[in-house]
């Protein structure tokens, strides 16, 4: 009895004693909460002595802790060490200590400067970069970092490039920044208030608060702020002024107070460099003091530009999140230029060389808007309204030759059209999760119009001229004709998704949406008699027309997510309407169509630096006005254009993998990244062309066919060395497809394609130098195939590219950018410009606020605009004038104002 006892008494204190151990956690951070990784945490007590590593979040964790009372010592290179004594009650069982902050210690490795988090992680549809691991010099902007980034490209207007495909829009801290557009921030925001940059494939707002993840992801940015910065002002205002009337001013704020956002921006030159971009991903200031601003852009011919605009974020308690911005830009433009056309058939070639000589003026207004409202845990609303206005107007004259066989026709052009085109409308989304855990209801709605109100002049001169006759035929007409349209469309989309667990990891969604676009054209044609000046009305191109598609998407889909991979299999029906009616001529058509379009997605996370993605999906396109209606549009006498009410909606099926890999290095950062796409479109709309027995004349109408398809591809790869002092980048982007098209009843095929091999070095030492070198080499190859003849061609562009910048004395920089391109198989184009940009410039004034530079842009005098479009049977050589060699003398200053005490943000 005795020993029972005791061996109970035994048993009763091991299972208190073990009851009283305890789990403890914490996360590492330096002072610019960023995590320290592979810190050593030495826990001891007088019942334990435990060491664990921070991992790549910076977070650490014991198990078993028997003790309430311990001391914590952290130490890492480049740090001082950490010793802090903790105690708790002991009946706590677990223990998630507050952030601890590491302070740098600066007699150790003082260029260290990242020290706990991987330059690039990887989170499936998104790539993280911690902007401490790129450093910049002092004044310079966000856009100075996005070029060191491995596998991002800045072109020489500023569009940003991931994984081979444009940036759409850019978010400073998950919001919207003036509607969107990327080079307002990238070029006006300074680099020193970033904590890391996030390159995200966006699914839209449904899919963020589902996690079901459908259709083409945009490419979107998002700028985190450094805790610290985040309260305070920053902006710049600048004036330059040049040779030949050449001028710049520009102005720009940013106020942020927490959450609080609101800045102002406003922009006036001639040097080609554009306000918004009203497509949503567009020009921003430019002209930034601190920032090169890319030199040259490749605007054609010669533009001036007023912008303004204001964005406002702001939050209301704790539920309510609201905002907007309103962007004005107004720009005027002058451009020459020419071209060369060959259009192939069966029998010969018919060449067109054109030149031109326009003027435009355009007016842009954009609003965007966001309401948020978190109604509770369960419920949540979002509404985005939107309006757009553009007014333009332009005028032109040209003159074309164009020759077929011994038929030679010259055509003199001259035109004015004036265009008004509002763009409003609304999207809606309503959230609801239910108690149980994964089950949700989401609604969404949206509801836009657009229009565009024409009105075009137009007065042509055609003179034919027929070799085949004896004596040689000569003909002239004139044409005298004013073309009235006015087009409308209301699109209404209602879509709704509810989601069910039927597991712990498992969920089906059911999903309806139903879509209708309701369009209509209006046109008035007026003739004029050219020797009377009689107005008649053309009743045979005037038209009323009007059509809607309407199509109903069923979708069920089976959702699986596991900690490492997550994956999508569902199926879609998508019956589908287009009606048409041509109002007074009475002319009827429609057409329904039913297709079944599988979905698939599947991401696999090997870590927090290694991700797989795969998806398959499908969309429908419905055809165009121009395309759909039942007459002839006769304004080019050349080309005359006839609608087909009979099309079917095109349907596309698309498959596309993406890869990514980077190292946990945190001196590294090297970065792998391959992507690739292939699309099949079933009832894609194609031109049908006619040519005349006689002349050079020919008719284009439309049709639907298949055998198109297409593979895009993208692979990078970026290693530094010597702790990113220097990096090498090979790239190399690639397309390829398969087309058909149809001339005088017989179908044409052929085929595409492009590669586009680059590499760069880069040497970046802080304070010292900043340059890349690189080399691009452009290859396309066309091939059309027709009954009883083939047609190839190829053309070849090589761009040889150096720039950077030098920096000497604290105060001083030497910037450089030198470009020499070299242009083989273009016809009628010879041209393989030089192109040198050099700037230097002092820093002035009491922190160095103050910026004189004195600079020179494209000093060999060669700037001019060369490209080539492949169209069906159709091969385009073109080149236009562009803002060429002038100097400029600037001065900018720089505000920066932060307050302390900002709020830091809840560890990850």
């Amino acid at each position: 009895m005795k020993k029972r006892l005791v061996t109970l008494v035994l048993l009763l204190l091991s299972v208190f004693t073990f009851a009283q151990t305890r789990e403890i956690k914490g996360l590492v951070q330096d002072s610019s909460a960023l995590s320290v990784i592979s810190a050593t945490v030495k826990l001891t007590s007088s019942k334990d002595t435990l060491i664990s590593i921070t991992d790549i979040e910076g977070k650490f964790s014991f198990r078993s802790v028997k003790s309430p009372e311990f001391s914590l010592t952290i130490t890492n290179l480049g740090f001082m060490p950490y010793t802090k004594v903790y105690s708790f009650s002991a009946a706590t069982p677990a223990i998630n200590l507050p952030v601890i902050i590491m302070a740098a210690n600066p007699n150790q490795l003082s260029e260290v400067v990242i020290s706990g988090v991987a330059p690039v992680t990887v989170k499936e549809d998104t790539l993280q970069f911690n902007a401490a691991a790129y450093p910049v010099s002092e004044g310079s902007a966000v856009e100075e970092v996005l070029k060191k980034l491995p596998g991002i490209v800045v072109d020489k207007d500023g569009n940003v490039e991931a994984e081979g495909k444009k940036v759409a829009r850019i978010r400073i801290n998950g919001k919207d920044f003036f509607g969107g557009d990327v080079q307002t921030a990238t070029q006006n925001l300074p680099a020193d208030i970033i904590k890391n940059i996030q390159i995200i494939d966006d699914y839209g707002d449904e899919a963020n608060l589902t996690g079901v993840k459908t259709g083409d992801p945009e490419k979107i940015i998002n700028i985190t702020i450094l805790p610290g910065k985040n309260k305070g002002s920053y902006g710049n205002a600048g004036l330059a002024g040049g040779n030949i009337e050449r001028y710049s001013g520009n102005f720009n704020l940013t106020n942020f107070l927490e959450e609080r956002r609101f800045a102002v921006q406003a922009l006036a030159n001639n040097l080609n460099r554009n306000g918004f971009n009203f497509d949503g991903g567009g020009r921003g200031g430019g002209a930034r003091g601190a920032n090169f601003g890319g030199g040259l852009t490749n605007g054609n011919g010669f533009t001036n530009s007023l912008s303004a605009g204001i964005d406002y974020q702001n939050i209301y308690g704790k539920k309510i999140n609201y905002g907007g911005s309103y962007s004005y830009a107004g720009t005027s433009n002058n451009a020459l230029s020419n071209s060369f056309t060959q259009s192939f058939n069966s029998n010969d070639t018919t060449l067109n060389k054109r030149d031109n000589n326009s003027t435009s003026k355009n007016l842009n207004q954009r609003f965007t808007g966001n309401f948020e409202y978190r109604v509770n845990k369960g419920n949540y609303i979002k509404i985005s309204p939107y309006f757009s206005y553009n007014n333009s107007e332009n005028t032109s004259a040209g003159v074309s030759r164009l020759s077929r066989s011994k038929y030679y026709t010259f055509n003199n052009n001259t035109s004015a059209n004036n265009s008004l085109a509002p763009n409003y409308g609304t999207d809606l989304i309503y959230s609801y999760k239910f108690k149980k855990r994964g089950r949700n209801l989401t609604l969404n709605t949206s509801l836009n119009f657009s229009g565009r109100e024409q009105n075009r002049d137009s007065y042509n001169i055609y003179d034919r001229i027929d070799s085949n006759k004896t004596p040689v035929s000569i003909t002239n007409t004139i044409q005298d004709q004013f073309n009235g349209s006015d087009n409308q469309n209301m699109r209404t989309n209602i879509k709704a998704a509810y989601n069910e667990p039927i597991g712990k990891t498992s969920f089906l969604e059911f999903s309806y949406a139903w879509n209708k676009s309701d369009s209509r054209s209006v046109r008035d044609v007026v003739d004029t008699n050219p020797v009377t000046g009689e107005e008649v009305y053309n009743s045979l191109q005037s038209n009323d027309f009007k059509y809607q598609f309407t199509t109903n998407r069923i979708g069920l889909s089976f959702r699986g997510r596991k900690p490492k991979y997550n994956y999508t299999v569902g199926v879609v029906a998508q019956p589908s309407l287009l009606t048409g009616q041509n109002i007074g001529k009475n002319v009827h058509t429609t057409k329904e169509n039913f297709n079944i379009i599988p979905t698939v997605r599947f991401a696999y996370n090997f870590s927090k630096t290694h991700s797989l993605t795969l998806n398959y999906n499908g969309s429908s396109f419905e055809p165009g006005f121009q395309q759909l209606q039942p007459l002839r549009d006769s304004s080019n006498l050349n080309n005359i254009i006839v609608g087909n009410p009979e099309l079917n909606a095109e349907v596309t099926h698309r498959l596309s993998f993406n890869y990514r890999k980077s190292d946990s290095n945190t001196q590294a950062g090297k970065l792998f990244v391959a992507n690739i796409s292939f699309d099949q479109v079933y009832d894609k709309i194609v031109s049908s062309l006619y040519n005349a027995k006689t002349g050079t004349a020919r008719t284009t109408t439309y049709q639907n066919t298949d055998g198109f398809f297409g593979v895009n591809g993208n692979i990078s790869y970026t290693h530094p060395f010597a702790r990113r002092k220097y990096t090498v980048t090979v790239a190399s982007v690639g397309n390829y497809n398969n087309s058909a098209s149809f001339t005088d009843d017989f179908r044409n095929e052929g085929n595409n394609w492009t590669i586009m091999p680059r590499a760069s070095f880069r040497m970046d030492i802080k304070d010292i130098v900043d340059v890349n070198l690189a080399a691009d080499y452009r290859l396309r190859k066309s091939k059309i195939v027709f009954e009883n003849r083939t047609n190839q061609s190829e053309s070849k562009t090589l761009n040889l590219s150096m720039g950077g910048r030098n920096f000497f004395f604290k105060k001083y920089t030497l910037g450089y950018d030198f470009t020499k391109q070299l242009n083989y198989g273009y016809q009628s184009i010879s041209n393989n410009p030089n192109l040198l940009n050099v700037y230097f410039e002092r820093r002035l004034l009491k922190q160095n606020m103050g910026t004189l530079r004195l600079q020179g842009y494209d000093l060999f005098n060669q700037n001019v605009g060369i490209s080539r479009v492949v169209n069906a049977n159709n091969i385009t050589d073109s080149q236009s004038n562009r803002l060429a060699r002038y100097f400029l003398v600037s001065f900018n200053l720089q505000v920066r104002k932060f307050t302390k005490g900002s709020k830091m943000p809840p560890s990850e």
